[in-house]
């Protein structure tokens, strides 16, 4: 990489990178759970979406470190999506100029508003494997450009990190107690590579639920895999194809990181799995409740809640209330990250709902890690 003289940006909106979300109890959610349901809310992001926290970081600490060097940084990275989003809003908050690569299956809105937030894009490839690529061949030739992967760099972990500092700071300033669990979607592990680091700082004897859909479960088969030996060790697998509507889950191998931190987690991880027609239930559900519309990826982390037969076969030792009627103050409390996301239009959500009209939602799967890693079918 050649080194170009650091310009001095132009009049550079005053922009946040990332904001401290909040922390809102849900009556509604918490009644049908039969347990205190709080939800951290990522969507309120100014990307918005949880990405803004580990991209920002990754950004802003690349470029500063190329400033330094006399550098001015063109930021680079490869994503239809939220990550995307978040790349081309640090760029703006910087002062940088930012190209997002993106598949041919790039939905248009997004890339609108990719462009509308000042990215250059570069539509090519036939998946984001291929549009990745392109995205490295492009940093090896531009002149001060730095790339960023979308979820798999040790300074995104450290950025999401962050959001379990929040977590634990605001449950204690709702004099809440430390929660049960914390329950995410997984795509391709930034977020709960995360959310298992900060956890490790703050409340380590946390549990964690990991939520993806049946045709994206890249982060299940490696757990899965990984809990086949004695002792466990890291195995990664990879699936043969995404075959789910979570575009943002669409990663055919997660982060080694991700299934290494699950490995070593005090307070244990376990494993939801779902049909897409049953996040988009909990989509709508999730609507009706809160007057916001999450993607499929994100809608996945909700699934357990709105099917407490599910909570009540992943922690079978905690009491919880019936559901139908306000939680006791001594329910258990579950936090779950309401991750955000751009990619959901309600003419999408139309087309869903139809396509899903009269089809059987199946069970859903619950994988518990530990020695004996163990699959069960819930009915719900």
């Amino acid at each position: 990489m050649t080194a170009t003289t650091a310009a001095t940006p132009t009049a550079a909106p005053a922009l946040q990178l990332c904001v401290k979300t909040p922390l809102v109890f849900s009556p509604s959610l918490s009644a049908k759970a039969g347990c205190r349901v709080y939800l951290k809310m990522e969507s309120t992001q100014p990307s918005g979406s949880f990405k803004i926290r580990g991209i920002g970081h990754v950004a802003s600490t690349l470029a500063a470190e190329a400033a330094s060097k006399g550098i001015r940084a063109h930021l680079v990275s490869s994503s239809g999506g939220n990550a995307g989003l978040a790349a081309t809003h640090a760029a703006r908050a910087l002062g940088l100029d930012c190209t997002i690569f993106v598949p041919v299956t790039a939905k248009a809105h997004v890339l609108e508003k990719l462009r509308a937030d000042g990215g250059e894009v570069v539509v090519g490839g036939r998946h984001w494997a291929e549009a990745d690529a392109a995205a490295r061949e492009f940093v090896e030739k531009k002149e001060g450009a730095i790339y960023i992967h979308p979820f798999d760099h040790p300074l995104v972990f450290e950025g999401h990190s962050r959001m379990m500092n929040e977590v634990i700071e605001q449950m204690d300033e709702l004099q809440a107690g430390k929660p049960a669990a914390v329950v995410c979607s997984v795509g391709g592990g930034g977020l709960i590579s995360g959310v298992f680091t900060g956890l490790k700082a703050v409340a380590p004897d946390v549990h964690v639920v990991a939520c993806e859909t049946t045709g994206a479960a890249s982060f299940l088969a490696s757990l899965r895999s990984s809990y086949s030996s004695n002792p466990p060790s890291v195995k990664l697998a990879r699936l043969d194809k995404i075959a789910s509507i979570a575009s943002t889950l669409g990663a055919v191998q997660v982060a080694e990181t991700s299934v290494k931190l699950a490995l070593g987690h005090e307070g244990g991880v376990s494993s939801v799995t779902m049909s897409d027609a049953r996040a988009i239930d909990a989509a709508k559900e999730f609507q009706l409740d809160h007057q916001y519309l999450p993607e499929p990826a994100c809608a996945a982390a909700l699934v357990p809640l709105y099917t407490p037969p599910v909570l009540h076969s992943l922690f079978p030792s905690l009491s919880f209330s019936t559901p139908g009627s306000p939680p006791l103050a001594d329910a258990p409390a579950v936090v779950v990250v309401v991750c955000g996301g751009s990619t959901m239009t309600m003419e999408n959500f139309v087309g869903y709902e139809r396509e899903f009209e009269g089809k059987e939602r199946g069970a859903v799967r619950v994988f518990r890690g530990g020695k004996e890693g163990r699959d069960e079918e819930v009915e719900a």
